[in-house]
């Protein structure tokens, strides 16, 4: 693929731009492409694509229209955190998207650089994902399938998100051979040399399948864990089988990333080193805090999804259990896309000048070894955050909130999080319980504001630099405290009223499911927050904290755009308790 025409060759293999749709489309009648989310579902995206100005990954005209299950997927700016951590790495090369649906990786794609060829069977979502990448140069969109793509075109990168479990169904073979082994011998056939596989997919023994989410493809719960998947229908692997099915084509050299919740809308990507755990950091909080951002939560948990977590991560099982895999595949280890940081955390549903990655690294990485001299005996590990925004050119914002990003190196201790979780799991928890766990908190929050705890009463007043200091950001190790990742700063200063509500509210909302309380005790967040509030000092009524609701509704909107939830609605949503499985 040239430079200087990198789609020309396509009107020498049949196809021809379509006017209307900005699609490549093929010569002579294809049959209707079996996969899709419906016409209106696919007639409504459209529209809304074609209807926004900014069509960018990070476009909150996009975003505003996300309405449902569909919407989301297609138009949600998490989707393209599965590629973000390749960002760098994707600029300059030819890529070939096999099943791109309705453009959103596609966009991505194009955004960081590559020469993007998108193959997408259904006509009408090519269409889509057309009209999402029309100012993009660097970007085709072909209305084609794999098994009909006529070209001996070898690509730097292909990539299969989320498509090789539907290869039984939508991929032809021989009478005797698997699709999967087929469509995964046709990927290598399209590879230059150099070239490498980037292949997404859930996997059937992820944790939260066990703990009660239904499997994705067929909505039914434990379909994969007890291996109901048939010769004819889809189909996902564990880690064993899927390592071997791609030596099996030729792919042997692997690299792996861990997305949570899932491939689907990840919030974070953890690397093979993270979940290998010789790193000796505790990054269960990273994974706990995705739990609540998976939007395919299931209607009863039947254990803590982020209890669990801590175990798995802790016995090195992160790998085997993660919910889904993306995996890097090549013949040769050398064409794979380097592991640039432990971890990835990304913070994209926000307004665009304030979307951010957070990311783990190593500040004190290894010197490359030369042949030539002896080799320097290998360095410790100083592991460092680093913060960086995500569209540094969006215009700043005129807001009375300033993000302020800033590189650390890891703190010790614990998140002062995790602590809430171990006490909303233990049987016949109670406010009072809750309310010893957020006094902590409390003590911690005076020493960093220089005052005695006694001078922070309901109506003082605070820095507005303290509007993170909540309790999801403070590192407890031993009688120490530190808080972390205190993001915003809020001019003019901050009501402490206001920052106990946030603190208190963020942290049970981040809660995706709790053991049974106490006899008698309430788990609906207006009256579990009051009774908190007294246990610590703070006699309320409903009006004081309806005030402190309106503050921090104003914050999230600052932040997010759109509406957060309303008073009412919130001060009424219980914490989900799980049953009694005895």
């Amino acid at each position: 693929m040239t430079e200087a025409a990198p789609f020309a060759w396509l009107s020498t293999r049949g196809y021809r731009l379509d006017a209307e749709t900005r699609c490549w489309l093929p010569a002579g009648d294809r049959p209707e492409f079996a996969y899709t989310d419906g016409d209106a579902v696919e007639a409504a995206l459209l529209a809304r694509v074609r209807a926004a100005e900014d069509r960018s990954v990070l476009s909150p005209e996009l975003s505003a229209a996300v309405t449902d299950w569909p919407s989301r997927y297609h138009l949600s700016p998490r989707r393209a955190n599965l590629l973000r951590p390749f960002a760098a790495w994707l600029a300059g090369r030819s890529v070939l998207e096999i099943g791109a649906g309705c453009g959103a990786l596609t966009r991505f794609l194009g955004e960081a650089g590559a020469r993007v060829l998108a193959l997408e069977g259904s006509p009408r979502r090519a269409a889509v994902a057309a009209a999402r990448c029309a100012d993009l140069d660097n970007v085709a969109v072909v209305a084609e399938t794999l098994q009909d793509f006529p070209t001996a075109e070898g690509f730097d990168l292909v990539t299969l998100v989320g498509v090789l479990e539907y290869a039984r169904l939508l991929f032809p073979a021989g009478a005797d051979a698997d699709p999967v082994d087929a469509m995964l011998a046709r990927v290598r056939e399209l590879l230059a040399p150099g070239g490498a596989l980037l292949l997404a997919i859930e996997n059937p023994l992820g944790l939260k399948y066990f703990a009660g989410c239904a499997e994705d493809h067929v909505a039914e719960t434990m379909f994969g864990i007890e291996d109901r998947y048939r010769p004819d229908g889809v189909v996902t692997f564990g880690r064993a089988e899927l390592g071997a099915r791609l030596a099996a084509a030729g792919l042997g050299a692997t690299r792996w990333w861990y997305p949570f919740p899932d491939y689907k809308l990840p919030v974070a990507v953890l690397s093979e080193a993270a979940v290998a755990g010789d790193h000796g950091l505790d990054l269960t909080p990273l994974v706990a805090a995705t739990v609540t951002a998976d939007p395919q939560l299931p209607p009863a948990w039947l254990f803590s999804l982020e209890q669990a977590w801590r175990a798995v991560l802790r016995n090195r099982l992160g790998g085997d259990l993660a919910n889904s895999f993306l995996v890097a595949a090549a013949p040769a280890a050398a064409a794979l896309p380097p592991a640039t940081a432990l971890a990835h955390h990304y913070a994209v549903e926000r307004r665009p000048q304030f979307a951010k990655e957070v990311a783990v690294r190593d500040a004190n990485p290894p010197p490359r070894r030369r042949l030539w001299r002896r080799t320097a005996a290998p360095t410790t590990p100083r592991w460092r955050v680093d913060s960086r925004r995500l569209a540094p050119a969006a215009a700043a914002s005129d807001l009375p909130l300033r993000q302020q990003l800033t590189d650390t190196e890891f703190a010790p201790g614990r998140l002062w999080h995790g602590r809430l979780l171990e006490v909303l799991n233990e049987p016949g928890w109670t406010a009072a319980e809750v309310a010893a766990w957020a006094a902590v908190w409390l003590e911690h929050l005076a020493v960093h504001a220089g005052l005695p705890r006694a001078d922070i009463g309901w109506d003082a007043r605070l820095d507005g630099h303290l509007l993170d200091a909540v309790p999801r950001n403070l590192m407890v190790d031993g009688a120490a405290g530190t808080f972390i990742d205190l993001e915003w700063t809020l001019d003019g200063g901050l009501d402490f009223a206001h920052l106990f509500y946030r603190g208190l509210m963020l942290s049970l909302l981040g809660v995706s499911s709790c053991a049974a309380p106490a006899r008698g005790q309430p788990i609906d967040l207006g009256t579990l927050f009051l009774q908190i509030a007294a246990r610590c000092g703070y006699a309320l009524s409903a009006a004081d904290v309806e005030v402190c609701h309106a503050a921090e509704r104003r914050i999230q909107h600052w932040v997010h755009g759109g509406t957060w939830i309303g008073f009412g609605e919130l001060l009424l949503h219980p914490l989900p308790v799980r049953g009694n499985l005895a």
